[in-house]
């Protein structure tokens, strides 16, 4: 099954703690450092890794200080001490796929949801070696085996938590440096979440795909801490009917196309195909009109799925040039592992006349038009494969037409 975990932040994760307000950063309170985030480039990741340094900094975002409550000097019996840390109460599992959650503390006990390998759940109590945690939407019981706490955890925290910004303005405007006098290299919709990179005065650094990075206003994004955290059976079972219903409609798809196909080479009178707008507006009913739709429906199968650098798999992971090279693949098309090199494959058309299957591409990066302005693209290590709601968030450069 191609898993998509469900996210939360770290505000969430902490709520059964007695803390005080929640893990969001602003410009007042932040360091000029870069932080740890899956979004971050590959050389990032490794300077990460082996920086004390940066490690703490990001320990100064992630842990929030505790204000213990007003005792009364009349009280008879103080009031229990507050958690010195957010991760005093907070454990990561650590399991090889998953491990099931159940209403109680025994294997005896019904199963109500499922955790996998680098979630985070918050501590509720502790039962004959069994945690009960809450995850998500889940609340139940699990060995204690299963998770790391205290010291180990909150270093697993720092590797897998993804340091995010979402848009909270309707058109962000994404600058070379720290001024609004600086150059606009993009342009973020609202509600839109991207990888944080670094922390300047009034300013973050982001990393918006694969080959842009900019400075936006503090003012004009909210941040969290994210993890990734256990499933309900229900969540689980939704998660699986959409992942059917989205590979039955790219078959549906697949089959069109290929009826309209073999009606177009016998040059019949009778043939079915699928009509598609372009972005002027103009109805394709065009024989190749349902090929498109196909390789459009086969890509919306992967939205959630994993970035990775130099990746070519559209389940375990891919980068943007390897996600439309193995789209395209499927129906025997033949791309080059390069987003620069696919700029010159197909046909150019003009960006009034686009179809849904087309290339869009970008300097240094590639992403598949899916019609009404919108693209599907493998876009950063943090947001995976994605739709994006304007296909002009920045500047593209080129649109080719592999279907012609």
């Amino acid at each position: 099954m191609n898993r998509k975990l469900i996210r939360t932040t770290l505000a969430g994760i902490v709520g059964a703690i007695a803390i005080s307000g929640a893990v969001v950063v602003t410009g007042a309170n932040v360091p000029n450092t870069e932080v740890p985030t899956a979004g971050a480039a590959v050389e990032l990741n490794h300077y990460l890794t082996n920086s004390e340094k940066v490690q703490a900094d990001l320990l100064g975002i992630l842990n929030t200080p505790v204000q213990p409550a007003a005792v009364q000097e009349t009280q008879a019996q103080a009031e229990p001490a507050q958690p010195a840390s957010v991760y005093d109460n907070v454990a990561i599992s650590q399991v090889n796929d998953y491990v099931n959650v159940r209403s109680g503390a025994g294997t005896e006990y019904e199963v109500v949801g499922k955790i996998y390998n680098n979630c985070a759940a918050t501590i509720l109590s502790e039962e004959n070696g069994w945690y009960q945690i809450q995850s998500g939407n889940v609340t139940g019981y699990i060995n204690s085996q299963y998770f790391l706490v205290g010291d180990a955890a909150e270093a697993k925290a720092i590797e897998i938590g993804f340091v995010n910004a979402t848009v909270n303005t309707m058109t962000l405007n994404v600058r070379e440096s720290q001024s609004t006098d600086s150059p606009i290299v993009a342009q973020l919709p609202e509600g839109e979440v991207y990888d944080v990179i670094q922390y300047g005065d009034g300013w973050v650094y982001l990393n918006v795909d694969s080959s842009t990075t900019g400075w936006v206003s503090m003012d004009y994004v909210t941040i969290d801490v994210d993890f990734d955290t256990a499933v309900t059976l229900e969540e689980e079972q939704a998660m699986l009917a959409e992942q059917e219903r989205l590979a039955a409609e790219a078959a549906a798809a697949e089959a069109a196309a290929k009826k309209a196909t073999t009606a177009s080479k016998s040059r019949t009178t009778t043939t079915t195909t699928a009509a598609a707008t372009n972005s002027a507006g103009t109805v394709d009913t065009s024989d190749k009109a349902a090929l498109r739709a196909a390789v459009v429906a086969y890509a919306m199968q992967f939205q959630g799925n994993p970035y990775v650098w130099g990746g070519s798999s559209l389940t375990n992971g891919t980068d943007c040039s390897g996600f439309t090279m193995s789209v395209y693949a499927h129906f025997g098309y033949s791309l080059p592992h390069y987003s620069g090199a696919q700029a010159g494959v197909g046909i150019a058309v003009s960006f009034d006349s686009l179809l849904p299957g087309d290339i869009i591409c970008y300097s240094g990066h590639v992403a598949l038009y899916i019609g009404n302005g919108q693209i599907i693209h493998a876009s950063t290590p943090s947001t995976g494969i994605i739709v994006s709601s304007n296909l002009y968030y920045r500047t593209p450069i080129a649109a080719r037409r592999l279907i012609y």
